[in-house]
């Protein structure tokens, strides 16, 4: 661990290694005056992104800037305990194939706003900035329901370190409808920036704040909230539609955590692990987490390291010098530029070996495990948040483009 004193704020970083862009991020985002009293923390696995820091940690006081959020608000990793049952990866590379849309591909037609409501007690009608959208994006939306998207988003199948059980690990986020509530906000704030210029602010930490713009904080918080409801939406309807095509029965993700299969319940279960979103628990003291997860005590988690590595099921020891957060993953040590540029296709493919993937190719070669940081780097930095309970290793794994 070490510390960054900004004008505003020290920061301590839980990462051993921090590349210079990084660096000079958080310099820049501690020099800005709403990063007063809110306990910067940066997890191991941070690296530079788009603007901010991926592995940003930080409470909310009076002001948020909606890019530190980012624009897949809600982003998480579902995880089916599917106890015993294996999975021909074959045939579920198939399913897969066949029933999931993926990268900016859509199901054909919309879910029912009305299922949607009665089931997940949320519809995209009740955004704030609905009428704001344009007709195709609400469009989009409807049909996106059960979608992948691309980038770092999988669809995994892992096996247990400590016992014979099977796992479906699904990564995915709130689509394209986050990254118009996200735009939408931000450009609020720079526009309000843009009216009050205040020397020493940057725009794209520009703010909306509790006080004099009490009505635009208030509506980003809910709309960031119906975008984390619909993430999870997509993730379950997904699982949903994998479950049913594979084993050729009715399956139903509970919010509560059980499954039905067949209206009967099932032995296996369910969990999730979101990142890239205001964390609204207590209104009063909220923390962002950008790349990072909640760890509370007791709390079960997933971190998904790399395509080879799989990844490492925890429960949270509510740290409050670590924001009560951990890492959301392993963090990228090449940017997917450099990665196109330099790694190399047949030693992806080597190291996918005994994994079955037909998607480790030139197009995702920049999720290759090279890319990002080692595993065990990051395995031995969290112990003071999270205690491992066990490793998923993949069987099978499939990378959108």
């Amino acid at each position: 661990m070490f510390e960054i004193q900004g004008k505003y704020a020290t920061a301590k970083v839980f990462a051993g290694i921090l590349e210079k862009t990084a660096v000079d991020q958080i310099n820049t985002l501690l020099n800005q005056p709403f990063m007063e009293d809110t306990q910067p923390r940066f997890m191991p696995d941070a690296h530079a992104g788009k603007g901010c820091v991926i592995g940003t940690t930080m409470h909310i006081r009076d002001e948020i800037c909606p890019n530190l959020v980012g624009v897949d608000i809600a982003c998480g990793v579902l995880v089916v305990e599917l106890g015993k049952a294996a999975m021909n990866p074959i045939k579920l590379d198939q399913i897969i194939h066949l029933h999931i849309p993926a990268g900016f591909n859509t199901h054909k037609t919309k879910h029912s706003t009305k299922e949607i409501k009665q089931r997940f007690g949320f519809a995209i009608e009740d955004l704030k900035i609905y009428d704001k959208l344009p007709v195709q994006v609400k469009e989009r939306a409807k049909k996106s329901y059960g979608t992948l998207g691309g980038g770092n988003h999988f669809i995994e199948l892992a096996k247990s370190d400590e016992s014979d059980r099977y796992y479906l690990v699904i990564h995915s986020g709130s689509r394209h409808l986050g990254h118009q509530i996200a735009q939408h906000y931000q450009s609020l704030a720079e526009k309000k920036w843009r009216r009050s210029y205040h020397k020493g602010r940057s725009s794209d930490l520009a703010t909306l704040h509790r006080s004099d713009d009490q009505t635009e904080f208030g509506n980003y918080l809910h709309d960031s909230e119906i975008a984390r409801k619909y993430a999870k939406a997509n993730r379950i309807l997904m699982a949903e539609n994998i479950l049913n095509h594979y084993f050729d029965s009715q399956f139903e993700l509970q919010l509560d955590g059980r499954i039905l299969k067949d209206g009967l319940q099932a032995e296996c279960s369910w969990f999730e692990t979101v990142h890239n979103y205001i964390d609204q628990s207590n209104r009063q003291d909220m923390i962002l987490r950008k790349g990072a997860i909640s760890a509370q005590t007791g709390e079960r988690v997933i971190l998904p390291l790399n395509m080879r590595d799989g990844s490492v099921i925890a429960i949270g020891k509510g740290n409050p010098d670590w924001n009560y957060s951990g890492p959301h993953g392993a963090g990228r040590s090449m940017s997917r530029s450099q990665a196109r540029r330099q790694l190399n296709l047949e030693d992806f493919k080597q190291t996918m070996a005994g994994i079955y993937t037909t998607t480790a190719t030139r197009d995702t070669i920049d999720e290759a495990p090279f890319a990002y940081k080692d595993s065990q780097e990051i395995i031995d930095q969290i112990s003071d948040t999270l205690t491992i309970v066990d490793h998923i290793r993949p069987i099978y794994n499939f990378k959108a483009k």
